[in-house]
């Protein structure tokens, strides 16, 4: 008899012992299996960690942690994450907070959620392979758009739109309005253009100017003008070495297509117009890149995700991001800001100087930037960056 309850408390230990090992295997390939479904069917995202803490079990030795994560995927909301993941005791000094990851998400059931390894990250193309969408933008590239309002960023096969050119005008009257956002002001403008055959036009604008290069009457700017209906349609470009017979440093333009991603009002108004804040993958000359811009719109403007745009773009400065776009890409801090009154557009250019937190190396963004979008010292933006020139670019502003 006491042999039989013997064999059956072996049995019964042996039966424990057996169910305990499966669920600690499970535990254990749970990793892997979350990384090879959700590195193929979820979202991939850089993400910076906010948190992390132990939870007391312990898998082949090495401890089960609960982490708390800020993802940012491309073209979405920042979405906050908690994942619980086994990490080799080896690899704990890379789990800290303010530390950079890749995950992958189920958007549809955020619970399920996995920080990816070396090698799954490296099996990635997720930041480059950009064939299918270049073809499809591309497509549309000298394919008449559907016109959209006359304010709206319009739709056409010349880069300016029909029989619009860039042209030097000279501001003759300045007015600042005592409007400000964000500290920069509002100001009303007059310019002065010269029509051949028809003498000269008054131009009157009203403008948001950058607080550190406000108009100034005298100015030479450039302006895109339409000599059919004697009209312009926006500033092209701004530059204290501009003369009456100065030769534009930005005519490198090239025709584009805008396929707006992400549209948010920035609450930010101006008379009857309101700013954007819009994200888009622009195709030109044979790349794809992905670009924030600020536009100035009516207020009953309708513009939607989805939507395709033409447009110009300079191609010196879209080149150089596409180039920097197939390199690195991480969260940076910034480090310093530099201003000049030269502008690319209504965008003065900037010189950023940035540490990019996962490898602490120290880059250069020197590119146009709209001014309700320049970012502030100390701030974390998004970059694509060149490891080895360290020239960066901007992909997203404040995270």
């Amino acid at each position: 008899m006491d042999d039989l309850q013997d064999l059956v408390i072996l049995l019964i230990c042996l039966a424990i012992t057996v169910i305990f090992c499966y669920f600690i295997l499970r535990l254990a390939s749970r990793d892997s299996r979350l990384m090879k479904k959700l590195s193929s069917t979820g979202v991939v995202a850089l993400a910076r960690i906010d948190r992390a803490e132990q939870t007391g079990t312990m898998i082949n030795d090495q401890p089960q942690l609960r982490i708390w994560v800020t993802a940012y995927p491309e073209n979405r909301q920042p979405v906050q994450l908690v994942i619980k993941q086994v990490v080799p005791l080896i690899s704990i000094p890379q789990v800290q907070v303010g530390s950079q990851v890749t995950v992958a998400y189920n958007p549809n059931k955020i619970e399920e959620a996995i920080i990816l390894s070396q090698e799954y990250t490296n099996k990635l193309e997720h930041y480059t392979s950009q064939d299918n969408e270049l073809n499809r933008l591309l497509a549309n590239l000298y394919t008449s758009m559907p016109e959209h309002q006359e304010n709206n960023l319009a739709a056409a096969v010349a880069p300016f739109g029909k029989d619009k050119y860039p042209t030097f005008t000279e501001v003759i009257q300045v007015a600042n309005s005592g409007q400000y956002i964000n500290g920069h002001p509002i100001q009303n403008v007059v310019f002065k253009v010269n029509v051949p055959e028809n003498g000269s036009r008054e131009i009157p604008y009203t403008l948001l100017a950058p607080s550190f290069a406000p108009y100034e009457r005298g100015e030479m700017v450039e302006m895109v003008y339409s000599y059919v209906d004697e009209r312009a349609t926006g500033v092209f470009s701004r530059s204290p070495e501009y003369k009456y017979e100065a030769r534009s440093k930005f005519g490198d333009i090239s025709q584009a297509v805008y396929h707006l991603t992400t549209v948010n009002p920035s609450g930010y108004y101006m008379g009857d117009d309101e700013f954007f804040f819009i994200k888009a993958q622009v195709a030109f000359d044979n790349s794809v890149i992905e670009v924030e811009i600020v536009a100035q719109m009516p207020k009953t403007s309708n513009l939607q995700p989805g939507m395709n745009i033409s447009n110009y773009c300079w191609r010196e400065n879209y080149s150089k991001k596409a180039r920097l776009q197939k390199q690195k890409r991480g969260i940076a801090k910034v480090d310093y800001v530099e201003t000049s009154k030269v502008c690319w557009g209504q965008n003065p250019l900037v010189k950023i100087g940035v540490t990019v937190e996962d490898n602490e190396i120290k880059a250069l963004i020197e590119e146009p930037v709209h001014t309700l979008r320049i970012p502030e010292v100390g701030n974390h933006v998004f970059v694509a960056y060149s490891p080895l020139t360290k020239e960066a670019t901007l992909l997203g502003g404040k995270v």
